[in-house]
């Protein structure tokens, strides 16, 4: 029985072992590609070209702004 024990216990450390190592790789590359996408359409929004934002948004996209913020940002809500 305590030797049973004891292989139980080496094979979970060994298995928590496996589990660690595999949740430390890094991303895949599918993954890169979308975070190159983020990175080029942030510096095109920070640069503000808007030709080169248009590239990586949505053709729908529009910004929204909380109306907690509107009087902030200066601007009216439509329809008001």
């Amino acid at each position: 029985m305590n030797r049973m024990v004891r292989s139980a216990l080496v094979m979970g450390m060994a298995w928590a072992g496996l589990a660690v190592t595999l949740a430390c790789q890094p991303a895949a590359a599918a993954d890169d590609a979308v975070i190159t996408a983020d990175k080029a359409a942030d510096a095109a929004l920070a640069k503000g070209d808007k030709l080169a934002a248009n590239k990586w948004l949505d053709p729908d996209f529009s910004w929204s702004i909380p109306k907690h913020h509107v009087g902030q940002a200066g601007c009216t809500p439509r329809g008001t």
